[in-house]
């Protein structure tokens, strides 16, 4: 028999190759590579993998047994989870971005107290309807937006109403001041404890009262100017003042119709207060303009100071 050293490798092995050994009894015997195989896989190997396919990354599922996950595959560029993930010690994307699809929420908090995510729909705040693309939600304590960068803003864009982009707002971390670039629509009242700085006009609006019955209501918590188109007929003016009228002032402009024949003003009314508690001499010519200036000084009281005959 030659030695062992002196026979060639065989570099292309097949199932039906053999090898030389001898079984349990001392014989002799040949036994094929497929046969050793298969004696090991089925005696040595104590590991199951289940649910095996393309791509499917093995977890072990106990001791000796290992599962193909459906929900996460990797084809050797993208790793893909489908379903909820956790990541318990920091997440670094080294790559162009993140994606999240539609409704795909990114959650923080142990309650999922903030979330941040991309669905079209509507919000219903104060009773009215808005349409919504993209939400940050908050449910628990305030939201802080905050800035650190010294001197730097914080600035608010949107649809400069072409398709373009345009600045809305900046808060200046140089100046501390906010700055508004766009015209700035107030629906309800505003406080404002400190002075109020105005560098080109402050424009206010005139409300117009028609008269009913001869009778023109004054009702300042509409406005502070009002314009009274008088009617010809017995004509009188009453003011409602409410407790945040307080400090409030304007002119009322009376207008005389152009037929006077039965044209004629009643006494002002208890809460309008003259110089001197004077009765108002009122022209009735016909399309006199004349003026009534006032300030709110309770909520039972307005002084006030009427000027007759603009021509």
């Amino acid at each position: 028999m030659p030695r062992i050293s002196r026979i060639a490798n065989d570099t292309a092995l097949t199932n039906s190759d053999k090898l030389l050994g001898t079984d349990v009894s001392g014989s002799t015997k040949n036994f094929t590579l497929a046969q050793l195989g298969t004696f090991t896989q089925a005696n040595y190997s104590n590991v199951d993998i289940a649910n095996g396919a393309n791509n499917r990354i093995i977890t072990a599922t106990d001791a000796d047994s290992l599962n193909g996950e459906a929900n996460l595959t990797f084809d050797g560029s993208t790793l893909t989870l489908t379903g909820s993930g956790t990541v318990s010690n920091g997440l670094q994307l080294t790559g162009s971005h993140l994606t999240l699809a539609d409704g795909v929420k990114a959650i923080m908090g142990a309650d999922s107290d903030f979330q941040i995510y991309h669905q079209p729909g509507t919000h219903s705040p104060d009773g009215g309807t808005i349409n919504v693309g993209s939400w940050i939600v908050s449910d628990s304590g305030n939201l802080l937006i905050q800035q650190s960068d010294a001197d730097q803003d914080i600035i608010f864009m949107n649809d400069n109403g072409s398709g373009g982009d345009a600045i809305y707002m900046t808060l200046d971390g140089g100046t501390k001041t906010v700055d508004i670039n766009v015209p700035l629509n107030v629906t309800t009242d505003a406080d404002i404890t400190g002075s109020v700085k105005v560098t080109q006009n402050l424009r206010r609006t005139i409300t117009t009262v028609t008269p009913s019955s001869g009778v023109s209501t004054i009702n300042l918590t509409a406005n502070d100017n009002f314009v009274v188109n008088l009617t010809n007929e017995s004509s009188s003016l009453v003011m409602t003042i409410a407790s945040e009228n307080v400090g409030q002032s304007g002119v009322i402009i009376l207008k005389n119709p152009s037929s006077v024949g039965s044209f004629a003003m009643a006494a002002l009314p208890s809460n309008m207060l003259t110089p001197a508690g004077a009765n108002v001499n009122f022209t009735t010519s016909a399309n006199d303009t004349s003026v009534i200036s006032y300030v709110v000084i309770s909520s039972t009281q307005a002084l006030v100071n009427y000027v007759r005959e603009f021509s």
